[in-house]
C-alpha cells in the first residue's frame, strides 16, 4: 500500500511508547508490483510468437475433442494473456484442465499468472469466483501474489473483494506474515464499512426458487450431509468470522484479541465471546460498540459491562 503516513490510532500508540522519532516505510511499495520484469517475460520467444487466438483453439479442441491436455500448455497461455478476452480463454483452459488427469501437473507458475492475468486484464469478480471454486479450476495464492491482490483491492477501495481474498489464506490456513495482515485489514475493513456489498455476487450461489416443493430422486447412495465447518462454510457471517479468527489467533495485543473476539462473535461462538469479554482485558472501543449492539442477549449484556 502506497500511503505515506501511518493510521492515526498506530501514531498514537508508538508515540505514547516513546517512539515518536521513528520513520516508517509501508508494507509494499509502488516497486513490489515489479512490473518491468514482469512484462519483459513476454519477450521470450516462447511467448512471443504465439498467436493467442490459433492457440486457444488448438488447446480447446485437445481438451474437447481428443478429451487430452497439457498444463505446461495452458502455464504458456496463462503467462501470455494480454487482454480481457485472452483472460476469459484462459479461464476456460483452466477449467477444462482441472477435469483431466494431467490437472496434477499444473506448475506454480500457472498459479502465480493466472492470478496476475486476471488482476491485469479480468475482473475481481471472475478472480474471486475462480480462486474460490478450488474443485473445478484449482488455483491458489502463493506468498507473493496474496500481498499483490490484496494490496491492490485494498488501494482501490473494494474491501469486499479483498475480503473474500482473505478469505482464501483462511480457508487454506496460510501464515504469510505480510498477506495475512493484509487480509486482516481487509477482513475488518468490509466488517467496518457495513457490508453494504453482498458477500456473493448475484447468481454466485444457486437459490430454490420453489423451496416448499418436494422432489423424488432415487439414488443407490445416499447423500453425506457431514459438514467440516470450514470448507463446507457458506454462511457469509461464519466465513468472515473464522477469517478474523484465523489472522489474530496468536495474537495477545489490543487489536488482535479484539479482532478474535469480533470474529467468534460472527462465527457463532457465544460462549467464548462472553468468557472473553468477562476477562477484564481492554477490548477496543469500536467492537464492543459492535457487539453492545449483538442480537445474541448474552455477547450485548457482556460487551455493555467490558473494559474499553
Amino acid at each position: 500500500m502506497n500511503s505515506h503516513v501511518l493510521p492515526r490510532h498506530i501514531q498514537r500508540l508508538l508515540a505514547r511508547q516513546g517512539n515518536k522519532n521513528i520513520s516508517y516505510r509501508t508494507l509494499v511499495s509502488a516497486q513490489f508490483d515489479n512490473r518491468d520484469a514482469w512484462d519483459s517475460r513476454l519477450a521470450s520467444p516462447v511467448f512471443s510468437q504465439i498467436k493467442m487466438a490459433d492457440y486457444f483453439v488448438s488447446l480447446d479442441k485437445k481438451f474437447s475433442q481428443e478429451l487430452r491436455g497439457s498444463a505446461v500448455d495452458v502455464d504458456i497461455f496463462a503467462n501470455n494473456v494480454k487482454n480481457e478476452t485472452q483472460a476469459e480463454h484462459m479461464e476456460e483452459l483452466l477449467y477444462k484442465l482441472r477435469r483431466t488427469p494431467d490437472t496434477l501437473h499444473t506448475l506454480a507458475s500457472t498459479h502465480h499468472a493466472a492470478v496476475r492475468s486476471m488482476l491485469d486484464h479480468g475482473t475481481t469478480e471472475n478472480l474471486v469466483k475462480m480462486l474460490d471454486d478450488r474443485m473445478n479450476y484449482g488455483i491458489f495464492f502463493d506468498d507473493y501474489s496474496a500481498v499483490l491482490t490484496l494490496d491492490k483491492l485494498l488501494e482501490a477501495g473494494d474491501f469486499h473483494g479483498a475480503a473474500r481474498c482473505a478469505s482464501q489464506l483462511m480457508l487454506q490456513e496460510e501464515q504469510f506474515e505480510i498477506a495475512c495482515a493484509l487480509g486482516n485489514l481487509a477482513a475488518w475493513k468490509y466488517f467496518a464499512s457495513g457490508r453494504e456489498v453482498d458477500w456473493y455476487y448475484p447468481g454466485e450461489l444457486e437459490v430454490d426458487e420453489n423451496p416448499d416443493e418436494v422432489i423424488r430422486v432415487r439414488v443407490k447412495v445416499l447423500p453425506n450431509n457431514y459438514t467440516d465447518n470450514h470448507f463446507d462454510l457458506r454462511d457469509p457471517d461464519k466465513i468472515l468470522g473464522k477469517t478474523l479468527i484465523h489472522f489474530n489467533k496468536n495474537s495477545s495485543d489490543v487489536v488482535g484479541r479484539s479482532l478474535t473476539i469480533l470474529g467468534e462473535s460472527l462465527y457463532g461462538s457465544t460462549e467464548s465471546v462472553v468468557a472473553k469479554l468477562k476477562s477484564g482485558k481492554e477490548i477496543a472501543g469500536s467492537v464492543l460498540t459492535t457487539l453492545q449492539e449483538s442480537a445474541d442477549e448474552n455477547i450485548a449484556a457482556a460487551a455493555k459491562s467490558a473494559k474499553s
